[in-house]
């Protein structure tokens, strides 16, 4: 992974037939093979959240990934936002609408100002 300053995080919220068809444990191994970090969860609203961090060019092959998601997964939106970069060391699965252990590693991670990210070069 390169330089504090070469990574960029991001917020997603996907929308569509996305929990119960493995999206989460689907994402967490192609974050990992890009070797990006962070961690997803669903949440009650029948929506996954992943934040998201690593280089540009792995990170647009992530979100175009999210927009097609798992095989089973029928995915009809792909809400992004940047975010602060966190300090992690891995791509983790939280339990569903876990909130609480969301703030616990937001809690641990060293906030930094992330550079632009050419949100023009993701699918629309």
């Amino acid at each position: 992974m390169g330089t504090m300053t070469d990574i960029i995080a991001l917020r997603l919220v996907i929308r569509g037939r996305v929990q119960a068809v493995h999206y989460r444990k689907t994402a967490q191994a192609r974050a990992r093979a890009l070797t990006l970090r962070g961690w997803t969860r669903n949440l009650p609203d029948a929506t996954v959240e992943i934040v998201v961090q690593g280089e540009e060019f792995q990170l647009v092959q992530f979100v175009n990934w999210c927009y097609r998601g798992p095989e089973r997964a029928r995915v009809t939106d792909v809400h992004i936002e940047r975010t602060a970069v966190e300090t992690a060391d891995d791509f983790v699965v939280l339990p569903d609408g876990s909130r609480a252990d969301a703030r616990s590693l937001r809690k641990r991670f060293s906030a930094h100002v992330p550079p632009s990210f050419p949100l023009h070069t993701l699918p629309v």
